[in-house]
């Protein structure tokens, strides 16, 4: 079924959380929702449209986004890091914040950068403006993290995995040895007399 206002192809999986989020405002102080989707861009890389490939389809990119509804914004936008810092923890991969080139028009300004693992771009983090918010109905303050699965998949492929490593058959043991000795025996003869010691 296609929805009267849903007659576009989407270019980012915001829409529908933002859909569920004023669906669901009166009810919840603070709202946390994710999505796995595809979305379609204007640029060349889709599939052929006949044999000839003469023409192509409109380019389909898979993505994750996640959504924060709340009070703070500041306090969103350090839980949306957060939660997308555990996830590349998870994957074991690390990321970087760099400003953002081109910010989108949904984003408040200076509060919006892209996700870096090195020199690959995986997305973009950001707060919401309060203009498009009041526009669509929205009362929270929301932070927004857009991840493009195909970059990171590519980095996860390309990354060397932790391999197995059995145990040793035979491990080294580590004892601890204490003595009763005489009183009138010196630490020194005791030193000498271990040192001198060889396993024949």
């Amino acid at each position: 079924e296609v929805r009267s206002h849903q007659t576009l192809l989407r270019q980012n999986l915001i829409t529908n959380l933002l859909d569920n989020i004023k669906l669901n405002q009166p009810s919840y102080d603070r709202i946390s929702l994710f999505e796995v989707g595809s979305i379609y861009l204007d640029q060349e890389g889709g599939a052929n449209k006949d044999d000839q490939g003469q023409e192509s389809l409109t380019y389909q990119e898979k993505r994750l986004a996640l959504v924060e509804a709340g009070e703070d914004k500041e306090e969103l936008f350090s839980l949306a890091k957060g939660k997308l810092e555990n996830l590349l923890d998870q994957l074991e991969l690390t990321c970087e914040y760099a400003p953002a080139d081109t910010e989108p028009a949904w984003a408040e300004d200076g509060i919006c950068a892209r996700v870096m693992h090195g020199e690959t771009v995986l997305g973009e983090v950001a707060v919401m403006d309060n203009k498009v918010l009041k526009s669509l109905g929205i009362k929270k303050q929301i932070a927004v993290v857009e991840l493009s699965l195909p970059a990171l998949l590519e980095i996860i492929s390309s990354t060397p995995h932790k391999q197995y490593q059995p145990l040793n058959k035979y491990p080294a043991t580590v004892r601890d040895l204490a003595f009763v000795v005489n009183s009138e025996i010196l630490y020194n003869n005791i030193k000498k007399e271990i040192r001198s010691f060889h396993e024949w």
